[in-house]
Order: C-alpha cells, then sequence, then structure tokens
C-alpha cells in the first residue's frame, strides 16, 4: 500500500511540475534583422508575437552583452529595438523572450558586424 501511496504521489508531483513550468508554446518571430552592419552603426530588430506580450532581449558577441530593455508589445504584436553595435568584425548572437500569463516563446537570430563603419 505505501508502495502504491509513494507512486501516485510521485506521478502527481511530476505532473505538477509539467503544468507549473512555463510552456514554450508563445509564438515569438524575428521579423526584421539585417545580416549586417557596420561597426558603430545602429542595428534594429523587430519581433512578433501576442499582443501585449512582455519581450526581453539581449545581443552578445565574444566580447560584448547588450541587454535589451523589456517591452510590451504593441497591439498589433509588434516589438522593435535599437541599439549602437560598437566596432570590430564580429558575429553578434540575439535571443528574444516573451512571456503572456503562463505561456512563454524564444527567438534567436544573429547578424554580423562589418568593419568599423567609419
Amino acid at each position: 500500500m505505501r508502495r502504491c501511496v509513494s507512486l501516485v504521489l510521485m506521478l502527481v508531483l511530476t505532473t505538477l511540475t509539467s503544468v507549473t513550468a512555463f510552456a514554450e508554446d508563445l509564438e515569438v518571430k524575428i521579423v526584421s534583422l539585417p545580416d549586417q552592419v557596420a561597426g558603430g552603426a545602429t542595428q534594429t530588430m523587430v519581433v512578433k508575437t501576442e499582443a501585449g506580450a512582455t519581450c526581453r532581449a539581449h545581443a552578445f558577441s565574444k566580447n560584448s552583452n547588450f541587454v535589451l530593455r523589456a517591452t510590451k508589445a504593441a497591439n498589433d504584436g509588434m516589438v522593435t529595438w535599437s541599439w549602437q553595435t560598437g566596432i570590430g568584425r564580429r558575429v553578434v548572437q540575439v535571443q528574444v523572450m516573451c512571456e503572456a500569463g503562463d505561456r512563454k516563446g524564444t527567438a534567436v537570430g544573429s547578424f554580423n558586424v562589418i568593419g568599423s563603419g567609419r
């Protein structure tokens, strides 16, 4: 009997953990991110998700890490960030994480910084 109760309790806890964890079911898509940008220039990224979702992003390379401010998606679901790239050739990875209620989603992308731009 104890073994049966233990198994049921373990099953319930596993199920509850799965239910209370965030599900990756919120659609997040990078709709605009130019493939390359001159060093020192402004890069702009546009993301589409659910209206009202809160999105955070960061752009990083081996020498830099830009944390982009948390922003709520507009009524059309769009979020836009712009930032200065810095100088020097490199590949920059971007990651966007959005949440709406208990749902979340992630999108990733990259671009190249090409030269100093000056």
